[in-house]
């Protein structure tokens, strides 16, 4: 009796199989079915001009959104909707005399045929500002408010750094007779940091060590922006960079530590030499010169007086004169710089290094002491600067620079950038 219901029971299964098969088998020809019916109406001529007519709504939708969008380009959608109906009959859109940008129906014509092509250069045609358009300081601030106010002013003009494995000194590019160009950034003067005597009695004898060497190791140089006119002179921009390296790797830039990022944030531009007089200190000059870009940076010092006396570090701000001399071009790009120091009474020209970015001496070194740590002492914090140096090739008082500005004593009134030349003349012999 077993294997009679063994048998029964196939029987059954094989009958349902069946039955299921038939059942989707039908499914799939009604569906079929369908789709053929569907397709011959499409290939009916009241289904293509159904279609046509569809086409045409979208593309008027498109004209409608571009003149919602562009305002005074109303033929462009009529050029594309006609391009869509050239399609739909068939025809190549770009056949014997036409064109996307000449045809009868192109909203350009002549020389604006062109447009499409210059769009695709935007951002290198007009990159180059002219002299009037870089912004000028007509009057050198000298109370401590108005040295504040100018330096919080010009806070958008931050020294940035330049991203890391980058040229420390990009190529200069190849200029053409007549023609206005952006160099780009030009080392300007660098900068070294040194552990002060006793600055580091509060870290570990391991981490003073390796301060000691991170400074001995890496310096900082700053970059000005440098545009040639199309006469072939040189001129500053207000952008500026600076590029963090290793002496033994000088070609290429290195991520730095926070700490010298916080320093290149204490430089900023204020602008180019301007061209107004002032019962101050005024850097007239002539319109349009550029030659002389005026910097300040700040810092936090403390002094031997100071400590002694209990008191606290105090925020010490300096100006940065970079310099261009009057034979600047493309062919001599060589940076003349000025610092001041003692809280801006006393101006100095620095020694040229003539670009050499591996010399042991740099152009200006900072003396740091850290006053805390962090990460359970493993990392040095809250840096002030106890004493700042200067390669010093030459020394002037700023009275007297303020005096021959001003033309007093029966002399005639001299430029800021003309007392520089001079400055730098006499200081070189």
């Amino acid at each position: 009796m077993q294997w009679f219901y063994k048998i029964g029971t196939l029987l059954l299964l094989i009958l349902v199989a069946f039955l299921v098969g038939q059942k989707v088998f039908l499914r799939k020809q009604k569906v079929a079915s369908a789709a053929n019916e569907k397709a011959g109406e499409k290939n009916t001529p009241e289904a293509s001009v159904a279609i046509n007519r569809d086409v045409e709504l979208v593309a008027e939708q498109r004209r409608r959104q571009r003149r919602q969008i562009q305002g005074d380009a109303p033929d462009l959608g009529r050029f594309e909707t006609a391009l869509e109906r050239t399609r739909l009959a068939g025809e190549d859109p770009l056949s014997d005399d036409e064109s996307l940008a000449n045809g009868p129906s192109s909203p350009v014509s002549g020389d604006a045929a062109n447009a499409d092509a210059i769009s695709l250069r935007v951002g290198v045609i007009g990159a180059t500002p002219k002299r009037q358009q870089v912004l000028t300081i007509d009057k050198l601030p000298f109370s401590p408010a108005e040295v504040r106010s100018v330096f919080r002013e010009a806070q958008r003009r931050t020294c940035r750094m330049v991203l890391p494995d980058v040229a420390v000194r990009p190529p200069v590019p190849r200029v053409e007779t007549g023609q206005a160009i952006t160099i780009g950034r030009v080392p300007a003067l660098s900068v070294g940091l040194s552990l002060a005597a006793g600055g580091g009695s509060k870290l570990t004898g391991l981490i003073r060590g390796q301060v000691r060497e991170y400074f001995r190791e890496h310096r900082l140089s700053i970059q000005p922006t440098v545009h040639i006119d199309n006469r072939g002179r040189a001129y500053f921009g207000t952008d500026c960079q600076a590029a963090f390296y290793a002496l033994k790797r000088p070609g290429f830039t290195l991520q730095p530590e926070p700490l010298v990022k916080k320093s290149v944030s204490d430089f900023r531009a204020l602008g180019v030499c301007g061209n107004q007089q002032d019962s101050a200190l005024a850097v007239q000059q002539e319109p349009g010169d550029g030659r002389t870009l005026v910097m300040a940076f700040s810092f936090q010092r403390e002094t031997e007086a100071a400590t002694s006396l209990g008191l606290s570090a105090r925020n010490v701000m300096e100006f940065l004169f970079l310099h261009l001399p009057a034979s600047a071009g493309v062919d001599d790009l060589s940076i003349e710089v000025f610092a001041t120091s003692d809280s801006r009474s006393t101006l100095h020209r620095i020694a040229s290094q003539d670009g050499d970015l591996t010399s042991q001496t740099p152009t200006m070194t900072a003396s740091i002491k850290f006053d805390s740590t962090v990460l359970m002492g493993m990392y040095p914090s809250d840096p002030v600067v106890t004493e700042l140096r200067y390669r010093s090739a030459g020394v002037m008082a700023m009275q007297t620079v303020r005096e021959m500005v001003a033309g007093r004593n029966g002399s005639e009134p001299q430029s800021l950038s003309e007392v520089l030349d001079s400055f730098a003349e006499l200081s070189a012999r």
